[in-house]
Order: C-alpha cells, then structure tokens, then sequence
C-alpha cells in the first residue's frame, strides 16, 4: 500500500510499471470517504495510461495498492542456497560431483540437484569445461588413450 500524492502519481505509476512489471496488478483508490471516492482496478501499465490521459484522476489524496508477488514467482531462502551452492561446488567439480555433495548439504535429491545444475548451465552460469574434463584428458584425448589403452 502506497499513499502517493498527486503530483507525483503519475511518474510513481509509470516507475511502479517499470519495477514491478507492467501486468502487476494495482487499485488506484482516490478521495476515500469522500463525495468523488473513485477505485480503479487495472494492470500498472493501464492504469499509469487512464491516469495520464484523465486529469480529474490526479487530483485529491491517493492509495495506491499494488498486488504481491505470486507464490508461483517466488523463489524460496532454500531454492536460493540451493543455487548459490551448486554455482560454488561447479566452479571446482564436475556436475556429478557438485549434485552429490550439494545433496548432503541439503539433504535434497541428488538426481534433483543435477537438474538444476544442468538448468544453470543453460542459463550460461556456468561454462563448459568440466564436462570436457570428465571424458577428454590432456590434448583433447581421452583419459584411456592418454593412458595407452
């Protein structure tokens, strides 16, 4: 909830539209408890452009109330860990590797871990180089035929 005033009403709700995203839903409630009391429920884009485009929606004292985040958008303390951990292990070991100790750390599923780390990866988070190193040794060969076998 935002009480704005009416001069600045109109670039709060063009800044609102720009931070909290345009489709974010907000009530523009105006003169509360007075004879002109108006509500005008719509996305902050649309509602930043009938402001604009209505000067009696400038005037008098404002509320702004803007919708919360949805849960489905949200990520969790623990979803955050997760990903900071598995960035950190992946700096230094292979995927496998980073899922398995993660998953001790976390006490989540290690198949679920390598997941992420593989949506991480795509995110472009991490490079490539650990995957090479699993299979290819030094020069490109794989670590058998640097061996010799």
């Amino acid at each position: 909830m935002f009480y704005e005033s009416c001069h600045r009403l109109q670039d709060c709700l063009q800044d609102m539209a720009a931070g909290f995203g345009g489709q974010r839903r907000a009530v523009l409630a105006r003169e509360l408890t007075k004879l002109h009391e108006t509500f005008i429920d719509a996305p902050l884009a649309e509602l930043a452009q009938r402001v604009a485009e209505d000067e009696d929606q400038r005037r008098g004292e404002m509320v702004l109330l803007i919708e919360g985040l949805a849960e489905a958008e949200q990520k969790s303390p623990q979803e955050l860990d997760v990903d900071r951990t598995l960035n950190i292990l992946l700096e230094e070991l292979p995927l496998k590797q980073a899922a398995a100790i993660a998953a001790r750390l976390t006490g989540l599923r290690r198949n679920d871990l390598y997941q992420r780390g593989l949506e991480l990866k795509d995110l472009g988070d991490l490079g490539d180089a650990e995957d090479a190193d699993d299979c290819m040794g030094a020069g490109g060969r794989t670590k058998q035929e640097a061996r010799g076998e």
